[in-house]
């Protein structure tokens, strides 16, 4: 980082003159001087004291890391936790990562990291953790980037006491977000305008439930709000989904869109046509146990511009008994050929 201002310190000085090179000579040594001062400072004053924190965190700097397993079994009071560390810490501190892992908690509560910010952070394999409050990150939610929620197998949004702990609740609020993935969490359903307005996303990735009889719902235009959405990654979509007709309406124009363990047997033109004519590419991966998709009537609005979709589509293969190798095939051999 000190490298990256004094570069940009010497490409100032060749924008003038030589008499003003010479006055600014020594100025320059004390800028440095400063810089490096500041920076020193910023790194010796992040981490509070080892044995303030211990055992259930430990920080190194940039990352701020609280993995609570073969920790003393007394529990652990996350509220006055975070509100003791925020004593101990610069006002400005913003740390690079933060994880939470392996915890107890059935509920992380409302203000219960004070002050503390951070530009990633990973919550994942709380076993017990069933809701995460709303209002749990509010010094934080200018500042995160990235924002990972994984294998915490009892976090859900069926069966909620209080609505309001909806997990998208707790999503919409982090406005400067970019990376988003929540992954082998059993959520069932994304809901009508699931973000709301993040217009910094550029990739989101979510795996729906993988229980038996988990019901999985996309509601109506989940993905509107998300304008420079690059990368959409949605696996694990149900035989049995239920989808909105106007579910990737709105979707941003020339995103990716990847659709992993796919389950669906055809595209429906009123629900699937606006995602072909906005992406730059829609790729299907079927599960290894799937036998291909259905190459008939009800998937023929595809063959209506073979040469468009052909560069959009990837990976709509036909069923192993079928005669075709994939949609496009079909649409050479029967639709075309009438």
């Amino acid at each position: 980082m000190i490298s990256f201002f004094i570069f940009k310190y010497q490409v100032f000085l060749f924008t003038i003159s030589k008499a003003e090179k010479v006055k600014m000579y020594h100025n320059s040594i004390c800028v440095v001087f400063v810089l490096m001062c500041c920076y020193w400072k910023v790194i010796s004053s992040v981490c509070p004291p080892v044995n303030e924190i211990a055992p259930y965190c430990t920080c190194d700097g940039s990352d701020f890391l609280c993995e609570t397993a073969n920790k003393p079994n007394e529990p652990w009071d996350i509220v006055t936790y975070f509100d003791k560390v925020s004593t101990l810490i610069p006002e400005d501190t913003v740390y690079e990562k933060f994880l939470l892992g392996l915890t107890d908690f059935k509920e992380i509560p409302a203000g219960a990291f004070k002050k503390m910010k951070f530009i990633n952070i990973t919550i994942r394999l709380n076993d017990k953790l069933e809701v995460i409050h709303p209002d749990a990150f509010d010094a934080t939610l200018e500042t995160t980037t990235k924002l990972f929620i994984d294998a915490n197998v009892a976090l859900t949004n069926e069966r909620l006491g209080d609505p309001s702990y909806d997990i998208f609740n707790v999503i919409r609020k982090f406005k400067k977000l970019e990376n988003l993935v929540i992954y082998d969490t059993p959520i069932q359903s994304l809901p009508d305008n699931a973000f709301g307005s993040l217009p910094n996303l550029v990739y989101r990735r979510f795996r729906f439930s993988d229980e038996p009889a988990a019901m999985h719902k996309i509601g109506s235009k989940p993905f509107a709000g998300l304008p420079n959405l690059q990368i959409l990654m949605l696996e694990a979509i149900s035989s049995t989904a239920e989808i909105a007709k106007d579910a990737f309406e709105s979707v941003a124009k020339d995103v990716d869109v990847y659709f992993g363990d796919f389950n669906l047997s055809k595209l429906l033109e009123k629900m699937f046509k606006p995602l072909l004519e906005n992406a730059r590419q829609v790729e299907i991966d079927l599960p290894l146990e799937n036998e291909g998709m259905d190459c008939n009537e009800e998937s023929a609005w595809i063959c209506k511009d073979v040469p468009k979709y052909q560069s959009v589509l990837k990976g709509f293969v036909c069923r192993k008994d079928s005669e075709f190798n994939d949609i496009f095939d079909y649409c050479e051999k029967v639709v075309n050929q009438i």
